[in-house]
């Protein structure tokens, strides 16, 4: 077992707003792709974890050969590892600009349980997060102006 100290902890992003967009990320972005292949070529990906994103709570995530089985809130981790995060660190990966193991590495990002099978899922989505980026709307996150507009 692997574990850092909670990076949760040391989140400069937390704010009220921060959870809304977190619980989009999980409930809207994975959400409408449930059932479905996440990328061609994928279909090895088989993986189930838990992810803390700083105090926004935690989610169970499911994945069973490419395709998105499970993504909901839980009270408890599951599956094979659990993954800690911090709200600003979390919007960077999932935008694209950051890879897990950039942040796994900078101990910015902890994975208790089996960190190998984590950083191989982890690897296998980053296509995933630069082909389909999440852009929080919060202002709680400096997240790029996908338009390309000025304020």
């Amino acid at each position: 077992m692997n574990s850092i100290d909670s990076p949760a902890s040391h989140d400069p992003d937390q704010r009220s707003d921060a959870p809304d967009w977190v619980q989009d990320y999980f409930a809207s972005h994975l959400g409408e792709r449930m059932h479905c292949e996440l990328l061609p070529g994928l279909r090895s990906l088989t993986t189930a974890f838990t992810i803390e994103v700083g105090a926004c709570g935690m989610h169970a995530v499911a994945i069973e050969g490419g395709c998105i089985e499970r993504c909901e809130r839980v009270d408890a981790p599951s599956g094979e590892c659990h993954v800690t995060v911090a709200t600003g660190d979390f919007a960077s990966i999932v935008s694209g600009e950051r890879t897990p193991q950039s942040l796994f590495v900078r101990r910015r990002l902890s994975i208790a349980g089996n960190p190998l099978r984590a950083l191989s899922a982890a690897f296998a989505m980053e296509e995933f997060f630069r082909r389909f980026p999440y852009h929080a709307a919060s202002s709680a996150v400096q997240a790029s102006n996908p338009s390309g507009n000025s304020a």
